[in-house]
């Protein structure tokens, strides 16, 4: 990638002296292509195929570039012009495409289960469409306090949290957990629709069993799963009495700049990030959620940066709590379990 800028550099300083040597002093935006000498012309394409190999090495193996037209006018300035902004477009247009596609960037599931013969669960298959089923798992405990419906991050499987779950059995929680399409014993393949309609259909399931308790309902979102627990607390909160974020996105798009190494790039992308999953934007649907919030993030998350969490307090209207840690990501449950468990319960405390 570096190389391909010294390149274009070096183009341009050795293209700016042929161009002064041939004609004394000369403004780029007075050359045109059809005046030059075939040196020079050449030289012009060869600059034009290195900006197009290095948004080719930006997006590989994302896109393809496709080379723009030459401006009617030929004039060689404009020529340029056009070819860079082209170029930024296609890098927009293929990185975003990418993004889209969560199945291969943000979802990381296993088929492989951990050990959780020391814990007692029910486990419940819900058909979905086509040949869909996921299963979602029921974890009960003597005299609960709440019932938390969990939304657990994009690795692994139920099996992966199992650390997560007992501490909340422990501090007396009912825990119920969703396997998207794709994770654990569910099939399918998982992308940004298919999980949230995952999501949607298990925590129908999830109220259905516990309509005969007075228990609070407590929606617990979890790094990506934070989207679809604001997401889902969203529309739902005539069913819900509290929502707990820990380490979660602000957006996809905000997550996937992060990880492009290209500024430039990343500026085009940060212009529209309605375009990046415009199904659920955490940042955008918890300014519409009006029940008790506890934010957490860890000011030295490395993959979900603090500036998420921060964002989703900023723009979460009260009531709200933001609680910031240092801890690794989502490992409050596992590295804070008694603080957590207080903070949860002030959290239970403060639903009118």
């Amino acid at each position: 990638m570096k190389r391909s800028y010294f390149y274009i550099i070096l183009c341009m300083i050795l293209f700016c002296n042929l161009s002064a040597s041939a004609q004394d002093t000369v403004k780029v935006s007075d050359i045109k292509l059809d005046t030059l000498d075939d040196t020079q012309s050449n030289l012009g394409k060869y600059l034009f195929s290195v900006i197009k190999s290095t948004v080719d090495e930006i997006v590989s193996p994302l896109g393809t570039a496709t080379e723009p037209a030459i401006p009617p006018s030929n004039d060689l300035a404009a020529y340029f012009e056009y070819a860079f902004k082209q170029a930024a477009k296609e890098a927009s247009s293929s990185v975003g495409k990418s993004m889209f596609n969560e199945t291969k960037i943000f979802y990381k599931p296993s088929p492989v289960f951990e050990d959780m013969s020391d814990l007692v669960f029910n486990e419940y298959s819900i058909k979905m469409e086509d040949t869909v089923k996921i299963y979602t798992y029921s974890f009960r405990c003597k005299n609960p306090k709440a019932d938390i419906f969990l939304v657990h991050g994009n690795g692994g499987n139920v099996s992966t949290y199992k650390n997560a779950i007992k501490a909340l059995l422990s501090g007396n929680y009912n825990v119920y957990v969703v396997d998207w399409r794709g994770y654990g014993k569910s099939n399918g393949t998982p992308e940004y629709k298919g999980v949230i309609k995952d999501t949607e259909a298990a925590f129908a399931h999830f109220l259905s069993q516990n309509r005969k308790n007075s228990l609070k309902v407590i929606v617990y979102g979890m790094s990506l799963g934070g989207q679809m627990a604001t997401k889902l607390t969203s529309d739902r909160q005539k069913d819900i009495d509290a929502l707990i974020l820990d380490g979660s996105l602000s957006s996809a798009e905000n997550l996937a700049r992060d990880y492009v190494p290209v500024k430039s790039v990343r500026n085009i992308m940060s212009k529209n990030a309605a375009a990046f999953n415009r199904d659920y934007i955490a940042e955008e649907d918890i300014k519409k959620i009006k029940i008790p919030k506890l934010i957490i993030h860890s000011e030295i998350d490395r993959t979900v940066m603090f500036y998420h969490g921060y964002r989703l307090y900023t723009n979460a209207p009260e009531p709200k709590v933001f609680w910031t840690t240092q801890t690794s990501h989502i490992g409050t449950l596992e590295e804070l379990p008694n603080e957590a468990l207080d903070k949860i319960g002030q959290l239970i405390d403060s639903i009118q």
